[in-house]
């Protein structure tokens, strides 16, 4: 059981690294729209 819900972990922090960087790519995008639309660049 102990086996399991450690793989089960194991598994939820793999895939919540992969959203991590799914999603911090997804805002690096963002700001460099917001900051061209904004005439920072």
């Amino acid at each position: 059981m102990a086996g399991d819900d450690l793989a089960d972990l194991i598994q939820l922090e793999k895939e919540n690294l992969r959203l991590r960087n799914l999603l911090s790519d997804k805002l690096r995008a963002e700001n460099a729209e917001l900051r061209k639309r904004l005439g920072l660049d």
